[in-house]
């Protein structure tokens, strides 16, 4: 929640080179000072939104209220839409998240030993390293794991579709009725359309001109 967020602390949306939206932040101020990689946003694989990794990044608004944020990118006319949780959420989510990686690695480590039977005595075992390889079950890994990331602290909230490439936008100040909102989106005809994003529920919506 970025009202919530720690006075000296801040955050950046970055292009990433999968065509996902990377996201950082930096802590409080000090001689070492450096932004920190917390994860990317990319919209559910179930809307089959295939951003091209050529195309970068050509602008990131926040909404007024801070509520949302969206990011455009060059030679292209959608719109993807985040909305930011509150503090509540992002520990709920965070704590989602870890409880599935557990799960996971439990899993794992039940069928770990029925897979070196299927191996057998002889064979050299590849998996011994794997966990150091890759940075499990290390302290750092599990400190960053523990750590807020970006999918914490942001849900897809939506998409604009605009009827022809995207040379720019803004929302519109104030809120819609139901808590969305509108963008207002600048085209390559040199034309402009104003678009209507509800409030985000059950996996993400497209606007409506």
């Amino acid at each position: 929640d970025p009202a919530a967020r720690p006075k000296g602390e801040a955050a950046q949306v970055a292009d990433g080179d999968d065509g996902q939206d990377k996201v950082e932040e930096a802590p409080a101020a000090s001689e070492d000072d450096v932004f920190r990689y917390v994860g990317s946003l990319a919209p559910p694989a179930a809307l089959n939104m295939t951003p091209s990794s050529s195309e970068g990044v050509a602008s990131v608004h926040f909404h007024p209220d801070g509520g949302r944020v969206a990011v455009s990118r060059s030679n292209d006319r959608v719109i993807e839409v985040y909305a930011a949780r509150s503090e509540v959420e992002v520990q709920k989510k965070r704590r989602r998240r870890l409880r599935r990686r557990r799960e996971k690695r439990n899993a794992a480590a039940v069928a770990a030993p029925k897979a070196a039977r299927k191996r057998g005595l002889l064979d050299d075992s590849e998996s011994d390293d794997d966990g150091r390889g890759e940075g499990g079950g290390t302290d750092e890994a599990e400190a960053d794991a523990e750590a807020v990331k970006a999918m914490d602290e942001f849900e897809f909230a939506g998409v604009v579709r605009a009827a022809h490439k995207v040379r720019g936008f803004a929302f519109v100040p104030g809120a819609e009725r139901g808590g969305g909102v509108r963008i207002a989106t600048a085209l390559a005809t040199n034309s402009l359309e104003v678009h209507s994003l509800p409030r985000p529920g059950g996996g993400g919506t497209v606007a409506t001109a």
